[in-house]
């Protein structure tokens, strides 16, 4: 079962604290969740600003991904939505790792 995290703001508003050191934060969902299960095929950030959405997702593990931090600390929106992906369904690929904000996604 995949984890999912969402924002709705009034203002634009960083997510980083939910994403990386929450007590339940994102990235530690990905290392292994409430019930002991990790979620490590794939994760995706996607924000709307004035709005402009944008994404970034990857296949590898949040908890072993640079960019995963990177993009955490960056993410900034009116919503945000973030994704860690427990492939119980298709195979662990980008096309199968939401969010699909945005028109293209980066890489």
């Amino acid at each position: 079962m995949c984890r999912l995290y969402g924002l709705q703001a009034t203002h634009p508003t960083r997510s980083a604290c939910e994403l990386l050191d929450a007590q339940n934060a994102m990235i530690q969902q990905s290392r292994e969740d409430a019930r002991g299960l990790s979620n490590p095929h794939g994760w995706g950030m996607g924000q709307v600003t004035d709005g402009t959405t944008s994404c970034f997702r990857q296949v590898k593990p949040a908890s072993e991904s640079k960019s995963y931090r990177d993009e955490a600390l960056q993410t900034e929106g009116t919503t945000v939505l973030a994704h860690v992906r427990r492939a119980t369904v298709g195979d662990p690929s980008h096309a199968n790792t939401p969010p699909p904000f945005g028109t293209a996604p980066r890489f």
